[in-house]
């Protein structure tokens, strides 16, 4: 069972999933988040991920992360290995910045370039396909449950 929680506290949204295992076998998941970012100038939008790598998914090659990413083209970044349990984003012409924090358990930031005035800046627990790839899964155990929790905190620049 996924039961999803959302909270408005000031100048903050909180999301929490709990994962709730109602089976008699261990039972293997991963999600992610898909928040959309207003992002009119995307040459000045910023993402500053703390992660030490990513996937460019347009060429399918891992990069360290220098931060320095192009956002203006049409792309999927992955990145990985997790410094710290927080992602800021800057929108110079959007006039804000946003800063998400999230649980331990968060362990991959997808960044997609793929829509006009937009960008999604998306905290997953593992990699795509990491089911298959065998990296990153969470487990519940019967009758157990999970809960995954983060923030977006929103100020203006």
């Amino acid at each position: 069972r996924l039961t999803l929680t959302y909270r408005v506290a000031g100048d903050s949204v909180e999301f929490a999933a709990d994962v709730r295992n109602e089976s008699q076998s261990p039972m293997p998941h991963y999600f992610g988040w898909h928040h959309y970012f207003r992002a009119t100038d995307k040459r000045a939008f910023r993402v500053k991920a703390n992660m030490r790598k990513y996937i460019d998914y347009t060429d399918g090659k891992t990069y360290d992360n220098i931060n320095a990413q192009d956002l203006t083209v049409r792309t999927d970044y992955v990145f990985f290995e997790k410094t710290k349990n927080e992602t800021e984003i800057i929108s110079p012409g959007d006039g804000y910045r946003a800063l998400i924090q999230t649980d331990d358990a968060y362990e991959v930031l997808v960044v997609c370039t793929y829509f006009d005035e937009t960008v999604m800046v998306e905290p997953w627990l593992g990699l795509p396909d990491s089911i298959n790839l065998n990296r990153y899964v969470q487990w519940v155990r019967p009758g157990e449950e999970k809960r995954y929790g983060l923030r977006i905190r929103l100020s203006l620049l």
